[in-house]
């Protein structure tokens, strides 16, 4: 806890875990968010959109924790945040860490950050080089999916809108920005990147009438992380993954360098930088398109992270992790 990433008031690292974390929303925003959809998207279908794991709702927040990067200083148990009044008090709907801090999405679809706020990486537009102690409120609300890595954010509206930060850091822009270029509706989104620099964000898109499914990236492509085939950054416009394979996507994740996705329920496709083996097609060559992940040991692919040089996948009716 040594740059407040647990939200409670102070610097102390906590080790008891019988006390609870949890989460208000008594900080108002400084400014309503735009919240429809990009103007050169279609109108979302009227049926349901795609079931997505790992993506809580307004209506039935599903606890879950995304992205945790495992060199970043943690505490070994939850502590409590400053007791709220009953009027504010919300539930924690999901989980995501960053470098040294860490951002809740509430039930009622707001994000709050705490901890080191340097690059912007709380979501509050601001480069501040010290411990953030208390949560300030990310600039976006009706939230039902948050994800971040390291220094970087992204969140999906129930719009169906996308917003992500740091907006250009090399530039010293450290708000959020909309990403209203996407070519059809996002269903899911996540960040990657080591660093604010090195940022870049990806999101599954669906078209209406289109029964396959879409992933599109922007921001740093050093590495081949936007997965287009080239090593030129995209900061504001996404370009296409190449060379996928038809079906229907779920499960999206985007680590430091290197992205995964699950198609069909019964693959996964990794591209970008190979280092260590991390996209387990069985070679350590970076991959400027996707690649199928090699040895699984299930037919069935429930979920997927890519971290920092690694993959995971919990595969079968068990869940278990290879």
């Amino acid at each position: 806890n040594d740059a407040g990433q647990l939200g409670d008031g102070t610097t102390a690292d906590s080790t008891d875990a019988t006390v609870q974390h949890s989460m208000f929303a008594g900080t108002p925003l400084p400014s309503p968010v735009p919240t429809g959809m990009p103007t050169s998207a279609p109108s979302p279908a009227p049926s349901p959109a795609p079931t997505i794991s790992l993506k809580p709702t307004p209506s039935s927040p599903e606890p879950t924790i995304s992205h945790f990067p495992t060199n970043v200083p943690t505490s070994s148990a939850p502590t409590a945040l400053p007791t709220p009044s009953p009027t504010t008090f919300v539930a924690a709907a999901a989980v995501s860490g960053l470098a040294d801090a860490l951002a809740v999405l509430t039930d009622q679809g707001g994000v709050f950050s705490a901890g080191h706020g340097a690059d912007g990486r709380l979501g509050d537009g601001a480069d501040m080089d010290a411990a953030t102690t208390t949560p300030v409120r990310a600039n976006v609300n009706n939230v039902v999916q948050l994800d971040t890595m390291f220094e970087s954010g992204i969140v999906l509206t129930g719009a169906y809108s996308v917003h992500y930060w740091p907006e250009d850091a090399a530039s010293g822009a450290y708000g959020i920005a909309d990403q209203e270029g996407l070519t059809c509706t996002a269903t899911e989104v996540s960040a990657g990147g080591y660093s604010a620099e090195e940022a870049f964000w990806c999101a599954i898109i669906s078209c209406t009438g289109d029964a396959d499914n879409y992933v599109e990236c922007w921001g740093d492509n050093e590495g081949y992380k936007l997965g287009d085939g080239s090593e030129t950054d995209s900061w504001s416009t996404p370009v296409q993954v190449a060379g996928m394979p038809g079906g229907t996507y779920t499960e999206l994740s985007c680590g430091t360098h290197s992205s995964c996705v699950v198609v069909d329920g019964d693959s996964v496709w990794c591209w970008g930088s190979n280092d260590n083996g991390a996209l387990g097609d069985g070679t350590d060559t970076a991959r400027t398109v996707p690649v199928e992940v090699q040895g699984l040991s299930e037919a069935s692919i429930n979920t997927v992270e890519a971290g920092y040089y690694a993959g995971c996948a919990s595969v079968g009716a068990t869940g278990k992790v290879e």
